[in-house]
């Protein structure tokens, strides 16, 4: 029963943000790696994105996400992006079209693991 309490308040979390009219992000792309740096975790993905903000400068190579690590929300999807990369599984990430948690990298708005 706690267990489904958990994945509930998750789901709803990971839902929360302002709601979008396109998909800006990345499908069914592999987690390269992630690095920590002040509190901010970058999410770095082997797919370009269908589109991105012009905030979001840091792409070469690889894009990457930021998350921030010290809110309840970037704590979930921290876990999902490590059980992904562990697992070896593709994600689904959306951006928030903003570059708040690092400036020149987009912010995840969510995040799945398939």
């Amino acid at each position: 029963m706690k267990a489904r309490i958990v994945c509930f308040a998750a789901a709803l979390l990971l839902g929360a943000g302002p709601a979008r009219a396109s998909w800006d992000g990345v499908q069914n792309a592999h987690i390269t790696f992630v690095e920590g740096n002040q509190g901010v975790v970058f999410v770095y993905v082997d797919t370009p994105p269908q589109s991105a903000p012009s905030c979001a400068t840091q792409t070469v190579g690889s894009l990457r996400y930021a998350v921030n690590e010290s809110t309840t929300t970037g704590k979930v999807q921290l876990a999902i992006a490590l059980s992904a990369i562990s697992r070896g599984a593709t994600i689904l990430v959306q951006g928030s079209g903003a570059c708040a948690a690092w400036g020149d990298t987009e912010d995840v708005l969510w995040i799945r693991s398939n």
